[in-house]
């Protein structure tokens, strides 16, 4: 953790909850940010995770927090979701994603991918737990919800377009059509053989980059700087994966590639 969120938690923990509790709750997800955006050490930091984990939730039955801005209250349950998935508290994490995910503000257009990562996390954590009746429930629930789609209004309709439980991509463009090789554009490879080559040529970076998305497992990205509404529900779904199963995909998934470089002629 870093020294700004150590000094945060310090001053918010004197302050108790005699003052402003929209000012402490801005404070706690700034002390949580600064936590995603680094190393945890589990034996030195996990103690001040549970606190400040305890304390989001001491302030959520405070009689105040109901009255604070929308926006407030759901980036509170954001950050809850993301501390409870840090400790390993997958049943906690799951039903704060629900609560996220049930949100006007989340299931705005306004909010990007937030509703399709929520519900898709939330199905994924369910089956993870053993709860595959569960994930087909809520799988259903988040396809009947409707909305408008468009951040300029209008355009209602189902909010989520999946087709299939097992695919639930937080980006999603229906109507695709699957072909060997599509026309290239102007910075494309023009022939498979030249996509094979410059994956050739690059491989090391490939397996760098690998290597770097895993060891940021159940981190959060920035977006150029700006930290974005949902910030800690951005970016892929490596996050939601065992530590194990996340090594071992860094390990395996350029063995793949090279296996697939060398025994495929295009």
């Amino acid at each position: 953790m870093g020294v700004v969120a150590l000094c945060l938690l310090g001053a918010l923990a004197a302050a108790g909850g005699s003052g402003d509790i929209e000012t402490e709750l801005r404070g706690l997800r700034q002390a949580v940010r600064q936590w995603s955006s680094s190393e945890l050490d589990a034996r030195q930091e996990m103690p001040r995770v549970q606190a400040a984990l305890a304390r989001f939730e001491e302030l959520q039955r405070d009689g105040r927090f109901a009255a604070l801005p929308e926006q407030t209250r759901v980036s509170t349950l954001d950050s809850c979701e993301f501390l409870a998935r840090t400790l390993g508290q997958h049943e906690q994490a799951v039903s704060y994603a629900k609560r996220v995910a049930d949100s006007p503000l989340c299931q705005s257009p306004k909010s990007g991918d937030c509703f399709a990562a929520l519900a898709s996390k939330v199905v994924s954590r369910l089956r993870a737990l053993g709860r595959p009746e569960e994930a087909t429930e809520y799988f259903r629930k988040v396809m009947a919800v409707t909305g408008s789609r468009s951040t300029l209004g209008g355009d209602f309709g189902p909010l989520l377009q999946w087709t299939s439980e097992w695919q639930t991509p937080s980006w999603y463009i229906p109507g695709l059509r699957a072909r060997r090789w599509w026309p290239a554009g102007a910075s494309d490879p023009p022939t498979l053989a030249a996509a094979r080559a410059a994956t050739t040529e690059h491989f090391s970076a490939m397996q760098a980059e690998v290597v770097r998305l895993a060891g940021r497992a159940g981190r959060m990205e920035e977006d150029g700087g700006e930290q974005r509404l949902f910030e800690l529900q951005g970016g892929a779904h490596i996050s939601d994966m065992h530590p194990l199963a996340t090594l071992v995909v860094a390990l395996l998934t350029p063995m793949v590639v090279r296996a697939v470089l060398q025994t495929t002629s295009w």
